[in-house]
């Protein structure tokens, strides 16, 4: 019988990393020791004199745990995503690989002192949907939702020389460093990712919706925090919002949606939005920090006078404008709803002088919506009749900006069909005009007075 190999003896190590403790190995005492280094492990004796036990870590999660803190995908609604038993045994099955390749045992103590954001439990290799870090169908959903905006959804933005760079680069950096920004971006690639993705529609149109409400969550938590560092991320955040919520209204029959008055009027309240966070410090302030506003707040070139003040759309807009000064108030108050329907009329004016004539710039009549006074919006949301005749006449006055312009597509008819159903049939002869305008094709200035 061959005779057993006596072990050499050797001195007991006891001041190793815990690491070397845990896998009960010689642990050489270096900073680092040679058996992390060789891992690509933290070594603990790196950070002597603290006798508290660091968690083990995963090098794959070590790697990833850096990402965290910028930017966590939220979890998907339970209606848009299941995991199968037969995924989740798999990812479950990658990481135990992990962990033996890593010298991890199933059973290794976690110290009640975690070094991880927000003093969570190291992540359970055995459980992979406890794993802030593990690449689960979150993570893969927003990477994927993220690749598609970048390949395609910025590509059917309103851009021109100002904000072609904006969607390409300027935005999604930023949203790299504001998570509320992310998930305004994540919002609008899953609503175009539902659009061209029919078979999946149901699902990325709830996930969208998922983001948004984060989105908006966090907007209107630190509406009072903005200041010089931020306030170009919530300027871009409500941008991106006012654009998903006019692209739902535009798209409600395809998404199978019915939508309200109150739908429309929070689309002007997303971009009213955006002119308070201007008001943050003048335009000529916000122009001389440079960056990715500076192009968008050149002031509009307006054509004076010539044939667009006295277009069929201008003299349709006096008619509207003496119906307006019929609307009861009490003039003890100077926002009332007579001054604010003449003051969203004048507005409209300047909306429709910005689309026509020298320097004309189509897409400017969305902005509109900006120049609206709040109790306006209350109008619209409340089916004010004098409040809806106005909208009815700027769905008119907005409908050659949907040429071409999925995003909108839609949004001047599904308005308008809105409208007439809320209106009493007293007040819908007010609105024949601009539906016939909308529903015919027919433009502002080429229709009849």
């Amino acid at each position: 019988m061959e005779k057993r190999t006596r072990r050499l003896g050797h001195k007991k190590s006891r001041n190793g990393c815990q690491r070397c403790k845990a896998r009960r190995v010689k642990c050489d005492e270096e900073r680092p020791c040679q058996k992390c280094v060789a891992h690509g492990a933290h070594c603990s004796l790196l950070d002597r004199p603290a006798s508290v036990t660091a968690p083990l870590t995963p090098p794959a999660a070590a790697k990833l745990a850096q990402h965290e803190q910028r930017y966590a995908p939220i979890q998907a609604a339970a209606a848009a995503t299941t995991s199968s038993t037969s995924s989740s045994k798999l990812s479950s099955h990658g990481m135990q690989e992990a962990a033996s390749e890593a010298g991890l045992t199933p059973n290794t103590a976690v110290s009640s002192t975690s070094p991880y954001p927000g003093g969570e439990a190291a992540p359970d290799p055995r459980n992979p949907a406890t794993d802030p870090w593990d690449l689960s169908e979150d993570w893969l959903q927003s990477l994927r939702l993220m690749h598609h905006y970048s390949t395609s959804t910025r590509h059917v933005l309103p851009k021109d020389a100002c904000t072609e760079e904006l969607w390409k680069t300027a935005i999604p950096e930023m949203a790299c460093s504001h998570k509320f920004l992310m998930h305004g971006l994540l919002a609008l690639s899953a609503l175009h990712y539902a659009h061209v993705h029919p078979q999946e529609r149901k699902k990325y149109d709830i996930i969208s919706v998922n983001h948004q409400n984060e989105a908006l969550r966090f907007f209107a938590l630190r509406l009072n925090d903005i200041n010089k560092d931020n306030c170009e991320a919530y300027f871009f955040l409500a941008t991106l919002i006012f654009i998903v919520s006019i692209c739902s209204v535009a798209h409600s029959e395809s998404f199978g949606r019915s939508i309200a008055l109150s739908d429309v009027s929070q689309s002007f309240s997303l971009l009213h939005g955006v002119k308070g966070i201007l008001d943050f410090q003048p335009i000529e302030a916000w122009r001389q920090r440079g960056g990715p506003l500076d192009g968008l707040l050149r002031p509009p070139v307006l054509t004076q006078g010539g044939w667009v003040s006295t277009s069929a759309f201008q003299k349709r807009l006096d008619a509207i404008t003496s119906l307006a000064r019929e609307v009861p108030a009490s003039f003890t108050d100077v926002i009332n709803p007579q001054s604010v329907c003449v003051l969203a009329l004048e507005g409209l004016r300047r909306a429709h002088q910005m689309s026509r004539g020298e320097g004309e710039k189509p897409g400017g009549v969305w902005g509109w919506s900006a120049t609206l006074p709040a109790m306006f919006i209350d109008m619209v949301a409340s089916g004010h009749p004098t409040a809806l005749v106005i909208l009815a006449h700027y769905a008119a006055l907005a409908k050659p900006c949907e040429k071409a312009d999925w995003l909108c597509d839609g949004w001047s008819g599904a308005v308008m069909r809105l409208i007439e159903r809320t209106l009493e049939d007293e007040w819908k002869p007010w609105i024949e005009w601009p539906k016939r305008s909308v529903f015919e094709r027919i433009d502002v200035d080429d229709m009849e007075v």
